[in-house]
């Protein structure tokens, strides 16, 4: 009989607590891509029912949106490839538990509320 020195993997903590993580995350997904495309294909409508100077106010704010609505994408995947990684739910910054209650209000949080809160503050 032989004993194995094999490591036991235990998966993410977070992951166990919230099954439904990945469904959610790409639902959010979808409906980030659904807003982009919206966003895209409304503009010309829009600009070609108002004057010049407003079209340019047009223009500047879709294009802010435009901006906005990447960058939510951006995090959501970035919070896909942390739970295919098994770093879901783990701060990046500290490595600590992210509260399950933050990640359901916020579920592509990259950070949990402490480590949040400094760099919002500039002290990270």
């Amino acid at each position: 009989m032989s004993i194995s020195t094999t490591r036991v993997r235990h998966p993410n903590t977070i992951n166990r607590q919230m099954p439904d993580s990945r469904s959610l995350l790409e639902d959010q997904r979808r409906r980030q891509v659904a807003d982009i495309v919206a966003l895209n294909h409304d503009l010309p409508t829009s600009l070609a029912e108002r004057g010049e100077a407003s079209c340019r106010s047009d223009l500047h704010v879709t294009a802010r949106l435009i901006d906005a609505a990447h960058q939510q994408l951006d995090e959501t995947e970035a919070a896909l490839d942390r739970l295919d990684a098994g770093t879901y739910g783990r701060c990046v910054h500290c490595q600590e538990p992210i509260a399950p209650a933050r990640l359901e209000v916020l579920p592509a949080a990259r950070y949990c509320v402490t480590c949040q809160a400094a760099k919002a503050t500039g002290r990270q």
